[in-house]
């Protein structure tokens, strides 16, 4: 029987599992916008996007996060906590970036178009929680995403503790799972970056100048913010950090060199080489006891899968979704993003339950006329929007 009274150590215990096993999406044009943050601001901009809801009145892109939520992503146990979340907000030095300063450039040089956008319009820590606005212009960028656009492990992020180790995670994952969708190539993966354009995108190099600029200028003083000037000094600091955080604590495993070029063999590229990996799941301890989920619980994973998948699908279906997965979060969303890298699906209920229990690859082959076809049954319909009124009926009569 559902309905299970919890005491308040099992409570926390759920609650932390779910902070811990989600995901967020974001288009691949604002991952690859250029612009300079720390580890921090990076890691409240993704819990903000899981928290963000638009307010219907004005338009407003608000998230609201529980100063025990963000403890508990953050693993923080420090007394210090506001003092951080104070220093991110208003930061002591000049040179340390702010939520609020925080500018990102959206740019394509083949139509000549570039815009600066201020990410977080307004930001507040009052009463243990903290409030984000973000701006309007984003909209575009997190909700409503159907296609470019890439779904990301908050638990990969929150392990991470330099800021180009999480915008390398974001980016090597888009260029992975767009190779994954375009071209079935399951990988390694080769990606070469100018040197001067990858610390552009790492906002090392001054996003708003032009790479030739910057070159001009390499012959005179060191541009004010390439503090990485020396390859050696960018290969310790950035490189060879980002390799061991992303290889221990994230699905992209990484490799890379220097490409050589003129007098003096100077480097002027990198070329990365990534392998996806098996995420790194927590073990739990011999003898730990089963987590006993109740039925609101049972309800807001539910009502998750209503919101994922696009389209018309029954409650029962998702209730056998939920099932084979032990209405663990974590393991659905593995699913759904397999899905959206499979062909035609005909059965997306019977396809979600089988990748969940063999390891979220494809069941079965699609046909060769399916394989032609990139447009998925998961990706052609605008996503629902259920209540917890009709999934409280439903599970209410599915009880014994």
């Amino acid at each position: 029987m559902w309905g299970i009274v919890m005491g308040d150590n099992a409570k926390e215990e759920l609650a932390e599992n779910r902070d811990l096993q989600m995901y967020y999406s974001k288009s691949n044009q604002l991952i690859n916008a250029k612009g300079r943050s720390s580890a921090l601001n990076l890691k409240l901009f993704a819990i903000a996007i899981r928290a963000a809801r638009i307010n219907p009145s004005d338009g407003q892109i608000v998230a609201v996060i529980p100063g025990m939520t963000l403890r508990r992503i953050l693993g923080s146990n420090s007394n210090s906590f506001y003092d951080q979340i104070k220093a991110v907000i208003k930061p002591v030095s000049p040179s340390t970036p702010s939520l609020l300063d925080w500018r990102l450039y959206l740019e394509d040089d083949a139509s000549q178009h570039i815009e600066g956008i201020n990410i977080v319009t307004h930001a507040t820590f009052v009463n243990g929680t903290l409030t984000i606005v973000l701006n309007k212009e984003l909209e575009s960028q997190l909700f409503h995403l159907k296609s470019n656009y890439t779904i990301l492990s908050l638990t990969d992020v929150v392990k991470l503790k330099s800021a180009y180790s999480i915008k390398l995670y974001e980016i090597f994952k888009s260029r992975m799972d767009r190779e994954m969708a375009t071209t079935r190539n399951a990988g390694p993966y080769l990606i070469s970056y100018d040197l001067d354009e990858l610390k552009q995108e790492l906002g090392i190099e001054d996003p708003s100048v032009p790479v030739t600029e910057i070159r001009k200028k390499k012959s005179g003083p060191t541009h004010r913010r390439d503090i990485y000037a020396e390859y050696s000094e960018f290969r310790r600091r950035v490189l060879d950090k980002a390799k061991e955080e992303l290889n221990q604590c994230t699905s992209v495993f990484m490799e890379y060199r220097p490409v050589r070029s003129g007098k003096g063999g100077r480097v002027v590229a990198v070329e990365f080489t990534l392998t996806r990996q098996a995420p790194q799941e927590e073990v739990p301890a011999a003898g730990a006891p089963a987590k006993t989920l109740s039925e609101n619980d049972r309800m807001e994973v539910m009502d998750l899968v209503l919101g994922l998948i696009p389209g018309k699908i029954s409650l029962r279906d998702v209730k056998a979704i939920c099932e084979a997965a032990d209405y663990d979060e974590g393991r659905i969303r593995k699913a759904i993003d397999a899905s959206r890298r499979t062909g035609r699906i005909e059965n997306l209920t019977g396809w979600l339950i089988s990748a969940i229990r063999n390891g979220y690859e494809a069941p079965e082959k699609s046909s060769e006329k399916e394989n032609r076809s990139s447009a998925n049954r998961f990706n052609r319909y605008p996503q629902n929007s259920y209540d917890f009124e009709a999934l409280e009926k439903f599970l209410r009569e599915q009880q014994p």
